[in-house]
Formats: structure tokens, C-alpha cells, sequence
């Protein structure tokens, strides 16, 4: 799967395992089988990535690699499924990490919670459910996940939230959603009485966004703002804070003509307001997938938009203490998406996607004068600093014309590849 990595060198401060960088895409573009979407950062050399097999005529084992700063690693996981799919993982320490999702068996769902301790990844038993989509550890002792499961009483798809104790998950039923169809796509807690879920709600049609809050002792709907630009449906699929006063969510809005919109959601600590002037690229669909805020003036969120034709384009979002804005972000040639955001304690911002190329490679991925190719590349890094100086980290020896790992290579960046948002 992974044919090389190129991590970006500052002028200062480079050290020589590889740790630097600040902005670093996931991607897997190779034959359109692998989709990653979720990532968390423990350290700068300690990072996590999940996803899932896109591939529908063969069984799919979790799919899990791990960064220690200098290789990319794919790691072991049950498989207790025919499809085994992690939607989001979770770390608070090198010896605590959480991946949830979904595998199936004789055309059933079943939750899916996977727990690293530090050496191995093992299953955990979970309550019953279509899926889990999210999760947030707070400690050992304390982790939250979301979804969504079949309530056969009424017939309805309803929110699923489920609580680890340090010993056992359970689900905790205290909250619903209103509609016929109720889904939980995100979920961040800062503390053990501040949970924030979001989602959707109401019928397949017209669902509404939803957001719920557990205060430490019970959940509550809360208010969505009335959206501008006469939304007729809209959800939310992430969710993430700095603090109790200072918490994002994201997503889309539907409007009359069926277009989908970038939508963004702000917490200030007395309601949620909708953010202005988000930019929203696409010709008639522009979605967000997942937020990560790091303070009150820097924030970042990832998704993708399309632009009419076959392309869709990625699409990464800053916020810089008063507005959104676009940065450069690279795409293949279609089906591309970042899934997930997550900020290190470093300040690297880590994304994770997909990008389905026709040809098998990026294309203009070419480094250097030497003919560096990555085939199937899967993790650029972008270096704000503008620096055009990296370093070869890893590669399969099979993807062709190579450079010995350690090399360092210049970048060219053309008008096709514009890695350097500053550029």
C-alpha cells in the first residue's frame, strides 16, 4: 500500500528521525480499494490512521497504519467480520488508542470497537448496532462513541451513544433524536460533563442537523440556528473543541435546488451561531467532514467539493481568528476527500482521504531531478514555511525509480501541484 513518504524540513529544528512537518495528507489513491477515515496524533512520532476497504468483492480486515516518526507501519486487528470497517480512531497515550466502526456477518451489522494497550490491538465487546461512526477518549477510564442503531419498538433508526468506563461500554439511552431517521456522525469531549454529539435528523428527504450535549448528567438537544441562504435541510458530520467556550461543528446545507453547501457551526459558550462567508468551491456540492480546533484563532477543517466535471478537488479550511478560508490541498485525479482532521501537541495538522487516480498514480507527485515517484502515494506533507526541501522517509521497494531513504530532495512544484499553500 505504501510506496513512499515525503516529510517536509524546516530550516531549523530538523531532526534527523523525521518528526518535522505541519501540514501531512493521508491519502491511498492506489487502485481504489483502501479509504482512510480517521487519524490521531499522541505525538509527532506517535500517529494513528484507520479506515476501509472500498473494494466490495472480497472480505476487508480493519485497516490500521501507524507513524513512529520515521515509517508508516500497517498493524494487525481482529477480524471478526466478512467487512471489517473503522470509521475513527482516538489516542490519549502511547498505550491507549480507541477504532470504532462496523463489520457484517450474514448480511448484519454489528458495532465494531477496537483498543490498542500499547502492544496490540484487541476487540472489545459493544453494545448492538448498525454503526459507530465517532469516538473521543478523554483518559483510560473515560471514552464516548456514537452512531446508530435499529430501535425495533418504534421502527426507527435512532442515535446511538455508548460510554467506556474503564472496564465495559454501554449505551446510554438517554437521548434520542426526533425523527424517523436519527444518525450521529461526530463526537468530542473535553470533559467528563462536556460531550458534544452531532448528526442528523428527520426523514431521508430532509434531514435537519442535530447536536447534543451531555452536561455530566444528562443529554439535551440543543438549538441549531436558523441557517442562511433558504436551507432546506442541512447535517452535521464533525464535531471539536479548544475549550468548554470555543467548539466547532461542521457539515453541509441542502438548499432548494438539491445543491450541497460548506456549513459551519461556532460555540461560544451561550449558543451556536452559523460562521459567514465559508468557502464553498463546488459547482453544486461542497461538503465538510471533520474540524479540528487548536485555539480560539486557529482552527482547520477538511472535506471535498466538486467543480462540474470529473474532478473533485479536496478541500482544507483554515480559520485564523476572524474568517474561513481555502488553502491549497492535493487532489488525484477524481473521488478525492479528506475525511478526517487532527492536530498534534506540536502543532502538525495530520488529515486523512482518499483519492481514486485512473492511472494508479498523483499525477506531477514527481520529486526531484533524481526522478523520485511516488506510485500510489498516500501522504504528502505540506510546509507552510514554504521551505522546498524534504526528506524520502519510507518506500516499497517495488514502486519503481526510488531514492535511498535519508536522501534529501528538492520539491518542484508546478502549477498542476501547488503542495505550498503559500505558493
Amino acid at each position: 500500500m505504501l510506496a513512499g513518504v515525503l516529510t517536509g524540513l524546516g530550516t531549523a529544528g530538523a531532526s534527523a528521525a523525521g518528526c518535522p512537518g505541519k501540514v501531512v495528507h493521508l491519502f491511498d489513491p492506489g487502485d481504489q480499494d483502501n479509504i482512510f477515515t480517521g487519524v490521531a496524533a499522541v505525538s509527532a512520532c506517535d500517529i494513528w490512521e484507520v479506515g476501509k476497504s472500498a473494494n466490495s468483492n472480497s472480505a476487508s480486515p480493519p485497516m490500521i497504519d501507524h507513524f513512529d516518526g520515521t515509517n508508516w507501519t500497517a498493524s494487525s486487528a481482529p477480524s471478526p467480520g466478512f467487512y471489517n470497517d473503522l470509521n475513527a480512531v482516538s489516542a490519549t497515550s502511547a498505550s491507549d488508542a480507541w477504532a470504532v466502526g462496523t463489520y457484517t456477518t450474514s448480511a448484519s451489522r454489528h458495532t465494531l470497537i477496537l483498543h490498542w494497550d500499547g502492544s496490540s490491538w484487541k476487540q472489545v465487546a459493544s453494545p448492538p448496532g448498525i454503526g459507530i461512526s465517532s469516538v473521543s477518549a478523554l483518559s483510560p477510564g473515560n471514552a464516548w462513541a456514537v452512531g446508530e442503531y435499529l430501535d425495533t419498538a418504534t421502527s426507527t433508526q435512532q442515535v446511538l451513544i455508548l460510554h467506556w468506563d474503564g472496564t465495559s461500554w454501554t449505551q446510554d439511552t438517554r437521548a434520542t433524536g426526533p425523527g424517523s431517521i436519527n444518525f450521529l456522525f461526530g463526537v468530542h469531549a473535553s470533559s467528563a460533563n462536556d460531550v458534544w454529539a452531532v448528526g442528523y435528523s428527520g426523514p431521508e428527504s430532509a434531514e435537519q442537523a442535530l447536536i447534543l450535549h451531555y452536561d455530566g448528567q444528562s443529554w439535551t438537544r440543543t438549538q441549531v440556528p436558523a441557517l442562511a441562504d433558504n436551507a432546506t435541510g442541512s447535517e452535521l458530520t464533525g464535531v471539536h473543541g479548544d475549550s468548554a467556550g470555543d467548539v466547532w461543528a461542521v457539515g453541509d446545507y441542502t438548499k432548494g435546488d438539491s445543491s450541497r453547501h460548506s456549513l459551519i457551526l461556532h460555540f461560544n459558550g451561550g449558543g451556536w451561531v452559523q460562521a459567514p462567508g465559508v468557502p464553498s468551491p463546488g459547482s453544486s456540492q461542497t461538503t465538510l467532514s471533520a474540524v479540528s480546533a487548536v485555539s480560539p484563532g486557529n482552527a482547520w477543517a477538511v472535506g471535498g467539493y466538486n467543480t462540474g466535471g470529473a474532478s473533485s478537488p479536496t478541500l482544507l479550511l483554515h480559520w485564523d481568528g476572524s474568517s474561513w478560508a481555502q488553502v491549497a490541498s492535493p487532489s488525484g485525479t477524481s473521488g478525492n476527500h479528506l475525511n478526517a482532521v487532527a492536530t498534534g501537541p506540536d502543532g502538525t495538522v495530520w488529515t486523512a482521504g482518499m483519492s481514486f487516480n485512473t492511472s494508479g498514480v498523483i499525477p506531477r507527485q514527481q520529486l526531484g531531478a533524481a526522478g523520485f515517484t511516488l506510485n500510489n502515494l498516500v501522504r504528502t506533507v505540506i510546509d507552510p514555511t514554504c521551505t522546498s526541501i524534504g526528506r524520502v522517509m519510507s518506500q516499497n521497494p517495488g514502486a519503481g525509480v526510488v531514492e535511498p531513504i535519508g536522501t534529501v530532495v528538492s520539491v518542484t512544484v508546478g502549477a498542476q501541484d501547488r503542495r505550498h499553500p503559500c505558493q
